[in-house]
């Protein structure tokens, strides 16, 4: 279970989206995305990359529910997405 939902932009929960939007762009060979997801991810994080990778790496479970529902809501594993 996500364990946040909260209305709003909240640290978190934007990295989680945008953390998901890139994985998923880069699962169905959308190109050109990640620079800007690294951009938005590091915008909360407080700019700093150091800061910006431990922020991805903390919120990496709640990506993997959010990713693992979107597959299960289209029918697939993950291991048969794209």
């Amino acid at each position: 279970m996500i364990p946040f939902k909260h209305g709003g932009q909240h640290r978190d929960q934007e990295i989680v989206a945008e953390t998901v939007a890139c994985v998923l762009c880069e699962l169905y060979g959308a190109q050109g995305y990640l620079w800007h997801g690294w951009e938005y991810i590091k915008h909360y994080a407080g700019q700093e990359p150091r800061m910006a990778l431990k922020a991805i790496m903390a919120v990496l479970g709640e990506v993997e529910e959010v990713l693992s529902r979107i597959f299960e809501a289209a029918g697939m594993t993950a291991d048969r997405a794209a």
